[in-house]
């Protein structure tokens, strides 16, 4: 690590932007509103980053290296101070730190994948935290729209030592030879255990440039004479600011040149712009032979042991991903392997946490996938607290259709995570066994039906996911617990609460009301005068699909501050774990299901998510790979079983999010999909069913014959031409398709479709 000068550069063109002004804007409303909505209002998602400008801006400024380990690898934009709810969390205004950086220049810094936190949010200070910006602050910053803020660095003492401020690394790190890295203070422990500065590849790779720059020296330091010719190369052995590692390189020369002064008894200026002078001075030039030994004598001194202290001890805690499912024999699902959404992190990592949303009909297991993920998670007291019959979650041969047979020996479940463990359950005789992944991410686990008692339920071991195997189960009474909560905290949950309240509407802020026990939403309108007029509607007379969404939300909320099921909680914007929920679409009017999935997401954005539907509404706010769809398939349709009935999941699936009208007629997410308004979306969801209908002669009423029409409008409008022997064609291929699809196994899905396309196209090559 090493200090570049920021002023060389200019702010990228990013920062000049629309996307970077707007988020600049948005962060003033947030600092201008009064203090008790501040206070209840989390920061808006920001920007990504990863623009060409700001990545070529990064590129120049620090050489094509990563600001922290200097390796020259691909980099991507990376915020040093994060963007919002710093950790270790502050009270009260914690939630905004440090937001109003989030798109200022000073704070980019270029990152490669090694060097990336696996907790990007971790900041801490000694001391407490800068203040939070004045409104005139953030009024010049937005006025200017340059991109800088100009009272940079902020007044207070980091843990991590940032390398366009840091004025000494000397005093902070000790390189050796061998390319590792050790910490001299706290911060730098800190920092190296922060970007993980001492992972095995990376010293190798410092290891092997620190050997090549001593070769380079030493070819220098061994021609004799003052004029004689020099290597072409030799002077970027003291460039460091164009060496890869150059940073560290210089700290291991100091350290040599350092011997060599010592045994001189000088105190010579042993800068990164003097040492050159130090080593190759005409006048006092060092031989070949006495930079050897002094290399010699510093490695001596570390394969002694330096009389420093390790790396700091890990900070965080184990913040694990589920990131595949697989499942043998449980219930009705003989074998299914699939995994739990693509991993956007990949390419970009402010991309949000996967997720995946379950589709298919009655009986293709959705719910027992919720139950098997839910069972490997959780506890051994929270098996004997469900009191499930082992035998009972084995896949059984009668419910597939062979009789008189028993269930098979032993169900197997195997959840693998994103750091390469996994857990193992496995489901026999005996009872249940898990194996492998001790330190599990928390897990709520919830069934289609979700009210809530009038008080609070008790905590035990299985309260988490008892929803999900007893109907019977009711969920906390969330206003009692919200009214118990103190300040700081009922303002948190309120900042996650309202991504899923503001489907409704808007409101200003949730107010509480001990004397009548009760909770408030205030929304604020302007009267005909222009003054704003408060509105109070108590929580309880909200609709029921609402206070269901409500429950469930509080219930995860709640689990996730009690240190008995999270045992490390900061704030619910880092928090992780698995949510599970059954029929996530039950009792919500349109324009919830529409939006459940994204609220949900958006409260609990490092939360894994995976759930199940009947409804194509919810398909809103999933992205490509997040969807999984089961079907039931004659056992005869595949080689996969020799059971009469087999349930498969769908593959080739396309992108969710960019189907067109063309493309949904032979989907197979056809009658499960939609992408219109949620009435159209409604309507259009019951179509496979009346052409089907139609088909079979069956009359349609008013209402069902007006949609088929606006369908065959809309399939109409869709083809490059307007016969109608055409349409009737095209319809008639679309109605086989819709009829047969349901009873084929993917593999025969693939061929019915192609069957469809080429009925289709020899339509129209027709006319």
């Amino acid at each position: 690590m090493q200090k570049f000068e920021r002023n060389t550069e200019p702010p990228p063109k990013f920062l000049l932007e629309r996307e970077a002004q707007v988020a600049r804007e948005d962060l003033q409303r947030l600092f201008s509103s009064g203090a008790e909505r501040q206070l209840q209002t989390a920061v808006n998602r920001r920007p990504n980053l990863d623009h060409v400008s700001v990545r070529e801006s990064l590129r120049r400024l620090f050489r094509g290296r990563c600001a922290f380990c200097e390796a020259p690898d691909p980099i991507t934009p990376y915020r040093f101070r994060p963007a919002s709810e710093a950790l270790p969390f502050q009270p009260r205004t914690g939630h905004l730190y440090y937001a109003w950086l989030a798109e200022a220049w000073e704070n980019l810094y270029p990152i490669c994948e090694g060097c990336r936190p696996e907790q990007p949010d971790l900041f801490p200070v000694r001391g407490s935290r800068a203040p939070v910006p004045t409104p005139k602050q953030i009024e010049r910053y937005v006025e200017e729209g340059a991109g800088l803020w100009r009272d940079y660095p902020p007044r207070e003492r980091p843990m991590l030592i940032e390398p366009c401020v840091q004025q000494d690394f000397v005093s902070h790190f000790h390189l050796q030879e061998d390319g590792r890295v050790v910490g001299k203070t706290d911060r730098a422990r800190f920092t190296i255990q922060q970007f993980r500065l001492h992972r095995p590849k990376l010293v190798d790779q410092r290891a092997t440039a620190f050997a090549s720059y001593r070769a380079r020296l030493l070819r220098l330091l061994s021609i004799d004479g003052e004029d004689a010719p020099r290597p072409p190369d030799t002077p970027e052995v003291f460039d460091f600011p164009a060496l890869p590692f150059g940073g560290g390189w210089y700290l291991l020369l100091r350290r040599v040149a350092g011997e060599l002064a010592r045994r001189e008894g000088g105190t010579p200026t042993l800068s990164p712009a003097r040492i050159a002078a130090f080593l190759t001075s005409p006048r006092r030039r060092v031989s070949a032979t006495e930079l050897t030994a002094a290399f010699e004598a510093v490695r001596e001194l570390d394969e002694a042991g330096p009389p420093l202290e390790p790396v700091a001890q890990d900070l965080t805690h184990s913040k694990a991903r589920l990131t595949h499912v697989s499942i043998r024999r449980f219930k009705g699902l003989e074998s299914l392997d699939f995994p739990v959404g693509l991993n956007a992190a990949d390419s970009d990592p402010e991309a949000p946490t996967p997720a995946l949303l379950i589709l298919g009909e009655n009986a293709a297991g959705k719910s027992s996938i919720l139950e098997a993920i839910a069972l490997a998670m959780c506890s051994g007291l929270a098996w004997e607290g469900l009191k499930l019959d082992p035998s009972k979650l084995r896949l059984d041969p009668a419910f597939m259709g062979v009789d008189q047979a028993r269930p098979v020996p032993s169900a197997e479940v195997v959840l693998s995570f994103d750091d390469g463990e996994e857990r193992r359950l496995v489901i026999d005789a005996r009872g249940m066994a898990a194996s492998g992944r001790q330190d599990r991410p928390p897990v709520f686990a919830y069934g289609a039906y979700r009210q809530y008692l009038d008080g609070r339920r008790r905590y035990m071991p299985a309260r988490s996911i008892a929803s999900l195997f007893r109907t019977d189960t009711l969920l906390s009474n969330p206003e009692e617990w919200l009214l118990g909560l103190k300040e700081d905290r009922f303002n948190m949950v309120v900042r996650a609460l309202r991504e899923i309240l503001s489907v409704e509407e808007d409101f200003e802020v949730l107010r509480r009301d001990p004397a009548r026990r009760r909770c408030l939403v205030v929304t604020a309108t302007r009267g005909p005068d222009g003054r704003l007029v408060e509105t109070q509607t108590p929580l309880g007379l909200v609709s029921s699909g609402f206070r269901s969404v409500l429950a469930m939300i509080c219930d995860i909320l709640e689990g996730l501050m009690d240190e008995r099921v999270n045992p490390v909680f900061n704030t619910f914007a880092s928090a992780r774990g698995v949510v599970l929920v059954d029929e996530v679409e039950a009792h919500l009017h349109p324009r919830w299901k529409i939006q459940i999935m994204t609220g949900l997401r958006r409260a609990l954005p490092n939360m894994t998510f995976i759930a199940t539907t009947h409804d194509p509404l919810c398909l809103r706010g999933m992205a490509d790979g997040e969807v999984l769809v089961l079907h039931r398939i004659a056992g005869a349709a595949t080689d996969r079983t020799s059971l009469p009935i087999f349930v498969e999941q769908l593959t080739d699936l396309p992108n969710v999010g960019a189907l067109t009208v063309q493309q949904l007629l032979t989907s197979d997410f056809f009658s499960l999909f939609s992408t219109d308004e949620p009435e159209t979306e409604r309507r259009l969801a019951s179509v496979a069913d009346l052409l089907t209908k139609r088909a079979a002669g069956k009359p349609l009423d008013p209402e069902e014959a007006a949609t088929l029409s606006q369908f065959e409008a809309e399939v109409a409008s869709a083809l490059p031409v307007g016969a109608t022997e055409v349409q009737r064609q095209v319809q008639q291929a679309v109605a086989d398709y819709l009829k047969l699809k349901r009873e084929q196994s993917s593999q025969s899905l693939r061929e019915l479709r192609e069957d469809t396309r080429r009925r289709i196209v020899k339509a129209l090559e027709g006319v």
